[in-house]
This record gives C-alpha cells, sequence and structure tokens, in this order.
C-alpha cells in the first residue's frame, strides 16, 4: 500500500536509456525520465514541475523520497538554490512530498485516458488477461481494490508467458474507472511500444517517490 494513504505501485521499473541530468542531491548522473525538476516560484518558493516545462530555474534531483526529501530541507535548499530559495518547515517539506506524490498519481490517469483515446490502452480483467496471452500488453496496471481472484487471474497469465510483463496496483477502480469514462475498472493493459515506455517512465517515479528507505 501507499504512504500517506497514496498509492502506490508494486514494481520499480529499471529507466536506462534516453538523454542524462546530474542530480542535485547524489551528484550522480540519471536519465533524465527518472528524475523530478525542483524549481523556485518567483517568491522563492519550491515547487516541483512534474512536466518538467515550467521556465525558469530548476534542479533536478532523482525521483526517490530520500532524494527529494533531502532537497526541501533548509540545508538542501540552501545549497541547491544558494540562498535563493524560502525555507519550508518540516510540514511545508512534507505537504510538498505529499503534492508531487498526487500529481504523478494523477499523471498517469491522463495518461491512461489519453492511451485509450489513441488506442494504446485495453481495459478489463478479461480483455487484459486475453491481451497478454497475444503478446499485445507490455504494461499491466491493476486497481488495488481489486478481488483477490482477478488480481491472481492476471498475475498467474503472467507467470506462464516466456518473457514477464511489469504488473502494478495502482490507484482504485473508480479512479481508473473515471480516466476511461467508466465506472469501476479492475486492469489495465498497456500496448508495446512508445507509450508503454512513457507509461512505464511515469510509472518507475511515482513508485520511487512513495517508497521509504525503510520500505
Amino acid at each position: 500500500m501507499g504512504n500517506d494513504g497514496l498509492t502506490i505501485l508494486d514494481t520499480q521499473m529499471n529507466i536506462s536509456g534516453g538523454p542524462k541530468r546530474r542530480c542535485a542531491v547524489s551528484r550522480a548522473s540519471r536519465p533524465k525520465a527518472g528524475l523530478l525538476r525542483l524549481c523556485l516560484a518567483e517568491d522563492g518558493t519550491p515547487f516541483v514541475d512534474v512536466l518538467g516545462r515550467m521556465p525558469g530555474r530548476g534542479v533536478y534531483v532523482e525521483a526517490k523520497r530520500a532524494a527529494l526529501a533531502e532537497a526541501l530541507t533548509p540545508k538542501g535548499l540552501g545549497r541547491l538554490f544558494r540562498g535563493q530559495a524560502r525555507i519550508l518547515d518540516p510540514e511545508a517539506q512534507t505537504q510538498i512530498l505529499i503534492a508531487t506524490t498526487t500529481r504523478l498519481n494523477d499523471r498517469i490517469l491522463e495518461l491512461i485516458a489519453f492511451g485509450w483515446r489513441a488506442n494504446q490502452v485495453i481495459f478489463g480483467v478479461d480483455y487484459v488477461a486475453e491481451g497478454l496471452v497475444h503478446g499485445e500488453v507490455a504494461l499491466v496496471f491493476v486497481a488495488e481494490d481489486v478481488s483477490p481472484r482477478a488480481a491472481q487471474e492476471i498475475a498467474d497469465v503472467i507467470s506462464r508467458l516466456d518473457e514477464p510483463v511489469p504488473l502494478m496496483r495502482f490507484a482504485t477502480k473508480a479512479s481508473i474507472g473515471h480516466a476511461l469514462g467508466r465506472q469501476d475498472v479492475g486492469a489495465v493493459g498497456i500496448r508495446p511500444g512508445t507509450f508503454a515506455q512513457r507509461m512505464r517512465e511515469a510509472s518507475d517515479r511515482l513508485s520511487g517517490l512513495c517508497l521509504r528507505e525503510s520500505d
């Protein structure tokens, strides 16, 4: 389950391709798709630019809870922004972590909706299971509140595949259904291709931000 009442993905993906940037906390070079952009508002308040499109100065931080939490401390902000950032108290730091996790969660739902319109998504436990058998699914999302029987059905299909497909527990049937213009949807399959890679990258960032060091 997720922390702070938020969802968490069971499986964290391994992003290795694409352009790289240096994490401002660890100083390690990482694929840009696995980083978050930390920016300053006009008044110096830090915020996370989830889509990476906001103008102005920003630094990249690895999409891991510990890294972002360290960046938001007074010492971290002072070092990363050379005294230009507004210092946050512990409550404000926590709120940014929660807000960022929520936004990443919403981003995956937005991508699912987009993917459905672009014919890159199939949904429903039976349809996803069938798609897996025929090699038409590269990534699976299963709602956290789906029945154990349904979740096991998909897991069993995946276990019989020559090449395992990542299965992730994510969100609720109602929230996934809302993204697809339906009532409740228990499972979503993403077709192979570029869009599946985008979904994997988004999933990895959410997973990394939800996980604590002790998890």
